[in-house]
């Protein structure tokens, strides 16, 4: 069973993703080696020009195949749009002509039931040679498949058909170029959450003008003008908090809405992440 475009598409993209990530690695980090751990992650990306290039060449969005992504289906779809031309141009013909021109309703050539019809007036339905397709809902216009474009109709959708089984062969194609790369696809997606999650956390941490902690063993809290994160940075009061060193006990007391359930918050929020 071949994947669809849109799914397709996806995949690719995920290659290309992980190309142009490798790339701004490479090129905006000027000391990679300084980077040891998300070297490490930007390395183990996988990438592949030669699918991507072809999944984007053969399909041109989620609805819409290249009508060169195979030559029997570019074939196909020539043989459809002369044909489509050559209905059009006998339908023309007829609705303009003089001797038919009386039974129309309108200078129209339209579709129903996927077959090219003209609007005949209902009065004249018996002066056209043809299949009634559909009726207007005030019942005065009947729609007319002349007997004269039958044949041509049933050649253009035999082509249709023909055209979704060569999409379907070209998609079936197309998903096998992945197999041989599921874990690879895998791992990127992995790596890509990764990397992602890394770098909000070092923007929010720019954004709050944030410092580096220093990990200590010792079992000791120290905290220098600190805000919890969660709160806007104009509105949080700082506090200084040192815990483990001297004592290892501190009684919080004051007076409700003075800050001391803010306090405890921000302790424990810096004791469990590290910020």
């Amino acid at each position: 069973m071949p994947l669809s475009a849109s799914s397709l598409l996806k995949l690719a993209h995920i290659f290309k993703l992980s190309q142009e990530l490798k790339d701004y690695f490479h090129k905006d980090f000027i000391d990679t080696q300084n980077y040891p751990l998300l070297s490490d992650l930007f390395l183990a990306l996988y990438s592949n020009k030669t699918i991507t290039n072809k999944i984007f060449s053969c399909i041109l969005d989620e609805n819409t195949i290249d009508d060169k992504a195979s030559s029997r289906l570019e074939s196909i779809r020539k043989k459809q749009k002369k044909l489509e031309q050559d209905i059009r141009t006998k339908l023309n013909d007829m609705i303009h002509s003089s001797s038919f021109s009386k039974y129309i309703q309108e200078n129209i050539v339209t579709i129903r039931n996927d077959r090219f019809v003209i609007p005949i007036k209902e009065d004249f339905r018996s002066f056209v040679k043809g299949f009634v397709h559909d009726i207007s809902n005030a019942g005065s216009t009947v729609f007319v498949e002349p007997i004269s474009i039958f044949e041509m109709n049933n050649e253009l959708n035999s082509l249709k058909k023909e055209e979704i089984i060569e999409i379907e062969s070209v998609l079936q194609d197309l998903t096998k170029l992945f197999y041989p790369y599921v874990e690879e696809l895998r791992i990127d997606v992995t790596i890509i959450g990764k990397l992602d999650f890394i770098f909000a956390k070092a923007k929010f941490s720019k954004s709050l003008q944030a410092s580096k902690p220093r990990i200590n063993k010792k079992k000791e809290i120290h905290l220098k003008n600190a805000r919890h994160p969660f709160f806007a940075k104009d509105k949080a009061v700082p506090i200084s908090f040192d815990l483990g060193k001297d004592f290892s006990i501190l009684l919080i007391t004051g007076p409700n809405t003075g800050g001391k359930t803010v306090t405890l918050k921000t302790v424990r929020y810096f004791n469990l992440y590290g910020m």
